[in-house]
Parts: C-alpha cells; structure tokens; sequence
C-alpha cells in the first residue's frame, strides 16, 4: 500500500487524499487497472487487458528474469520495469503573502515595490533534478507500461505536429519520446498503477488554477497587468500564476506567453491555454 493507494485498492481514504482536504472532491475512485473506468482501445490490444488481475503486473515468484540488469527497476516482484515518481506530489500555490500583496497577486505597482515572489508547488525537472532532466531511460522506468500501452499508438515519433494537449503531445513530455525543451517525465510522474480518483489513472492535477489557494474550487489565475496596468513600467513585474516566475522575472517570462501559453499548435486563451490536458481539471 503507496501513497497513492487505499487500503486493498477498494473505496477508502488514501494518504495524498487525507493530507490535502482540498482533493475530498476526488477521493472517490472512478477506475484503474483494477477496474478500467474506460477502455483504452486505441493503445491496449484485447489480448492485454488486465481485467481486475494482479499477475498480468506481478509475477508471485520473484522478479522476471528476462529483465535482465534493469531487474532493481522491477520491485516489488514486477513482469517488466517500473520507476516510482522521483517527483513531490504536486500541490497548489497558496495565497499571495507580503507587505505589498493584493487579494491575488503578490505584489502591486503604483510606486510599491514587488511583494513575496509567487511560490510555485508543481514539481518539475527544473526544481527536481540538479542537472534538471530525468536520467533513466524508458527500458528502466516504462518496460511495463509499454507492454500493454504501446509507445506507438501514444505518440507518433513526430515532434510537436499535432495540437497541444492531444495524447500525442502529452507523451512527447516523456522522456526519450520527444524533443521537448522542458520535460523529461517517467509514466508515474502523472500515472499512479492501481487505481484514482481521476480517470486514466492520473493523478497529477498541476497547473490548474481552480484550485490555488488550496480551495476545491474558485482558485483564480492571474498576471501582473491584471492587477495594475502599471505592474511593469514602475514595478518590473513580469510575474503570475499558473506560471507564478519558475522562468525567472523578465519580460520573456510573461505569465501570458510563458510554458504551455505560446507552444506550437496551442490555439487556447489564457489561462486555459497553459493547462495541459483535458483529463484532470476538476
């Protein structure tokens, strides 16, 4: 039993549940590999499906050993590899703080020097990793994943041609799968095995702003001329959330150009266009 699991994978409180009371909403399960919420037909053959089963994943003997060096990937007792998320759990921004804050922004122009900088709570390869990439390979952290999902019918091996937040975009973020100039994930990074809250078995909700503040919902995303027109001119704020200045204070990280906002093919309006899938927002 993980952090992400309730106890015997039925209905119940799970820890990452308990300890944010925002996600009460989601505590509900609604499918998994237990208990497909939906099938996936268009990356699992019928011959693949799990359906309810514990030995498609595990093998009772030990671990395989077809899996041959990778075999420390493969515990606890696994038919193909696996890397629990190297990340912190995701979690929302709180509430703007400091002398110069507004109700939702941390800081405000008019002659005022810029507050508390915002604080950012998603986990990223920025904020994770000195050398700021993940260095296993998909043989290490995916080879069971991708006995089932095949990498082929999640992406097509052409970078960034089809629109943003499509499932080929979404697994481009994986590593080796893409040539993406930010993200090098692991499956778990946004996938947790057993079972969620969430359909598809995500259980990553980053980025959302609905719930900012730590609310289950009214959260509201901002940037800097929203609350001042002259944020910039007087206060140098090139700030906001969703992107809340995890690429520095400058004019080239603007909240309403930044990450996702100016990506090729993103036809959305901000915010909504920094958000990433259409799964997880709640």
């Amino acid at each position: 039993m993980a952090y992400t699991d309730t106890l015997r994978f039925g209905q119940g409180v799970k820890a990452m549940t308990a300890r944010y009371p925002y996600r009460d909403a989601k505590k509900t399960i609604v499918g998994g590999h237990l208990k497909a919420s939906a099938m996936l037909n268009y990356t699992t053959a019928a011959s693949d499906r799990i359906n309810g089963l514990c030995t498609p994943c595990h093998d009772p003997h030990g671990v395989s050993p077809g899996i041959g060096a990778n075999q420390e990937y493969a515990v606890p007792l696994l038919k193909g590899t696996w890397l629990s998320s190297p990340f912190r759990d995701d979690t929302p921004p709180p509430n703007p703080t400091g002398a110069n804050s507004t109700a939702i922004s941390w800081g405000k122009a008019g002659g005022y020097s810029p507050s508390t900088p915002p604080v950012t709570n998603y986990r990223l390869e920025r904020n994770t990793f000195s050398n700021k990439r993940l260095n296993e390979t998909d043989a290490q952290f995916a080879g069971l994943c991708i006995r089932c999902h095949k990498k082929e019918n999640l992406t097509d091996g052409i970078n960034k041609n089809t629109s943003f937040k499509s499932l080929d975009r979404i697994h481009e973020s994986v590593s080796g799968w893409g040539a993406n100039s930010e993200h090098s994930f692991s499956c778990s990074k946004c996938h947790q095995p057993h079972n969620s809250g969430l359909p598809r078995l995500m259980q990553t909700n980053c980025l959302n702003f609905n719930h900012r503040g730590f609310k289950s919902s009214g959260g509201q995303a901002v940037m800097a001329d929203t609350v001042d027109s002259r944020a910039h001119s007087r206060a140098s704020q090139h700030r906001g959330y969703p992107v809340a200045n995890v690429l520095g204070n400058s004019a080239t990280s603007e909240a309403a150009t930044s990450c996702h906002a100016s990506a090729p093919l993103n036809t959305g309006t901000w915010p909504s266009n920094n958000l990433w899938n259409n799964v997880t927002p709640w």
